[in-house]
């Protein structure tokens, strides 16, 4: 599936906390633990620290597993799966 910038905002407001599949720039398929949800201290308190501006033609997401903010393009994303969907809700 191909995504728009918008239609990527949507779907990932709607998985909150979600794998995000995608092709990095050598071709390889990758994945990131994100959110796009900055409503709590530990992201805020990391967005305080943020020295890079955020790029305008991706989307900022907030990614868990590298600890820090990542610009998604979403002509690259491959895949999602909602973290509600990996745990089951546990």
């Amino acid at each position: 599936m191909s995504y728009t910038k918008e239609s990527l905002e949507r779907v990932l407001a709607a998985a909150g906390d979600a794998t995000v599949d995608y092709v990095n720039s050598a071709g390889a398929r990758r994945y990131m633990v994100v959110t796009t949800d900055f409503d709590n201290k530990y992201i805020k308190a990391k967005l305080s620290e943020r020295k890079r501006a955020f790029d305008e033609t991706g989307i900022v997401v907030f990614a868990w597993d590298i600890d820090k903010f990542k610009t998604i393009d979403p002509a690259t994303v491959v895949g999602i799966t909602p973290m509600s969907s990996t745990l089951k809700n546990v």
